[in-house]
């Protein structure tokens, strides 16, 4: 098992083997130099996901919507920053962006308004985070 995420952690790596399921999660990964979120969970009333995603000294572009409603958000923010703010009521929610450059990349999500500390699963082997926000070394 990986190290748990620290401000120097690692890359979180490789697509992970994800579910639809009733748990909330938010799966990060990255492949090569596209960066994804998904975010799953269903409840008959609808649950808000949102947060943010920063990269610091790189540049994000084409940010790309997946299985997203049209009242659901996705922001670029300049040119280091994703906004994004999903209801999910079923199954799953997808983000997907590219990167150049950068050394760190943050991010900060929350479900119906709490931070937990275990919803945010990285790396190939959905490794669940011991803080949120979690911030990866891209040097690594």
């Amino acid at each position: 098992m990986p190290p748990p995420p620290t401000s120097h952690g690692p890359r979180p790596a490789g697509s992970p083997i994800w579910r639809r399921a009733a748990k909330v999660a938010f799966y990060f990964w990255h492949d090569g130099d596209a960066v994804h979120l998904y975010t799953s969970g269903t409840s008959k009333v609808g649950h808000k996901d949102w947060g943010t995603i920063v990269l610091t000294g790189g540049k994000i572009s084409g940010v790309h919507r997946v299985n997203l409603k049209a009242s659901d958000l996705t922001e670029l923010k300049g040119t280091t920053e994703v906004i994004f703010h999903f209801e999910t009521t079923k199954g799953l929610n997808q983000v997907y962006f590219y990167i150049s450059g950068g050394t760190k990349i943050k991010i900060t999500g929350t479900y119906d308004g709490g931070a937990l500390s275990n919803l945010i699963l990285y790396g190939k082997n959905a490794t669940p985070s011991k803080a949120n926000p979690v911030t990866f070394d891209l040097t690594k």
